[in-house]
Parts: structure tokens; sequence; C-alpha cells
């Protein structure tokens, strides 16, 4: 009698995907997405009435991790706050606007519980009363939309393409619509020199796409040594000037920071690769002649 060893080999991981969910956080009272990392800062959106502009915000991620963050802007009118915190909050970010294809779905923290998801569809637009503009109308298909939802993504797919800002209470959400989301985006982009509506031109080059990722880890090491390797390449600058030599060089700054970025990514790489943790289960089946 032979026997047929069939050996089953089920890997798990703590991996995070690149997830409108993970993009999700709980700001303050309120909900909020990450739309980008540049410089070692999460940049998030959440609605303009959660947030008083200078005002430090506690900023939780799905995980549990908690660190404080700033609300840095406000538009009244448009009911949308940017917010910043330190990246080592983020899980994943969510691109803005553009978003063709895919479920339209949203995240928010009703009663500070979440990520919450809510399935969606889109019926138009409507001016409230009491708003000067007007929102996206998303009726609920399931899910929960309640206090704590404020400032919450509306993706299609993964891209942000709108913020909770009010609603009937699982029934309707209405949104900052796509247009005024990219146009708040933009405005403040530009008034912090950074771009938040495609951070991966950052010129400081942000730790996006496979340097962030965590899908493909093996990816993200083969691209942080093709980064360092171009850094290694790069002719140094001429010597500091200013009074004896000291003043700093505001592109080796640029230099040392970038390094910093790659060096905490490969300690969070090497941490994942410690707490890895691998389920071999083993079935054998008699097989006849």
């Amino acid at each position: 009698m032979a026997k047929c060893w069939l050996i089953l080999l089920l890997l798990a991981s703590t991996a995070a995907g690149e997830d409108s969910r993970l993009a999700s956080v709980r700001v303050g009272g309120c909900s909020g997405t990450i739309v980008a990392v540049i410089g070692g800062r999460g940049y998030g959106i959440s609605a303009g009435h959660c947030a008083t502009t200078g005002k430090a915000v506690s900023v939780i991620n799905s995980k549990g991790v908690r660190v404080e963050g700033e609300w840095v802007a406000v538009d009244s009118a448009a009911d949308l706050a940017l917010f910043t915190c330190p990246a080592s909050v983020v899980l994943d970010v969510a691109p803005l606007g553009g978003g063709s294809s895919g479920q339209l779905h949203g995240y928010g923290w009703p009663g500070g519980k979440g990520p919450s998801r809510l399935d969606l569809t889109a019926d138009g637009t409507e001016k409230p009363s009491n708003l000067l503009v007007v929102r996206s109308r998303y009726p609920v298909k399931s899910g929960r939309f309640r206090n704590g939802s404020s400032g919450g993504g509306i993706f299609r797919g993964n891209r942000l393409v709108g913020v909770q800002t009010h609603g009937d209470d699982d029934e309707l959400v209405l949104a900052v619509t796509q247009a005024q989301l990219l146009s708040f985006s933009e405005a403040q982009g530009r008034t912090f020199s950074v771009n938040l509506t495609n951070p991966s031109d950052q010129k400081s080059g942000p730790l996006t796409g496979p340097l962030f990722s965590d899908r493909d880890r093996t990816k993200a090491i083969a691209e942080i040594r093709s980064v360092l390797l171009s850094l290694s390449k790069t002719p140094g600058p001429p010597g500091p000037p200013g009074k004896d030599g000291k003043d700093a060089d505001p592109d080796v700054e640029q230099l040392k920071q970038r390094i910093r970025e790659l060096e905490q990514r490969v300690v969070a790489l090497e941490e994942w690769r410690r707490n890895f943790r691998a389920t071999i289960r083993v079935r054998v089946t008699p097989k006849e002649n």
C-alpha cells in the first residue's frame, strides 16, 4: 500500500492591504481619512465642524494605535478640515478623487467605534437650508451613520471622493462633493507647500507605493535598496556657507530626512518579520495502489 502525503501550508500575516478601511481614522470625536504621508507626517481630511485650527486632537487607527495630531486648517463654508499626525499611526492612504469604478461605500466611527462600513448609492445633490453649498446625496443600503461619523470618507473603490458631513440616521448621508474636496485639498496644498492631490509628485519622494505598502514587502525592500543606491550616487553638495561654515544646507537636510524615513521603514519591515507567524497543517490520506 502506498501513501499519498498531502501537505497544506496556511500562512497568516498581519499585512495591511491597500484598502480604504485602513486609511480611516478616528479624529477626536469624529472620523477622518489619511490622504498622504509626506516628510514623516500623515495628512488627513475630516469635517470642518469637528475642528478648531491649531488645536491638538487624538488620532486613532483601526488597530487602536493612538497619537496626538493637530488641526491645521478649516474651511467653514465647505465644512472641511485638514489635520496632521505622526506617520507612525498611518496604516494606508486613500488617493483623492478620480474614482470611476469600484463599489461606492463609506467608513466612519459612529459612537467612536470603527471603522464601520456604509454601503451606499448615489442620488444627485441637494442644498440643505442650513448650508451655503450643495452636498452629494448618498442613500444608505447598509451600515450606520450616527454621531461620530462626521468627517468619514466616501469612497469609489479605494479613492476618496467625498467627506460625510450631515445625514439622516442610517438612512441618508450628505457629503462634500468631489469638486469641493479637490478644491480644498489643492488650496491647502499651496498653503503648506505639499501635494495632497498627488503626493507621489512631492519633491522629497514620500513613502508611498511600494515603499509604504505592506502588500508586497519584498518589493518594498527592493525599492528601498534602489532609492538608497540612487542617493549614494548623488554628488555631494559644496561646503556649507555662512559664518564658520555652520549654516545648514537645505539640500543636505532634505537628504538626511529622506534617509531617516527609509531607516524607519526598514525597522518596520524587520519588526513585521520578527512577528510573522505561520500555521502548518498536515493531512495524511492513505491511498490504495
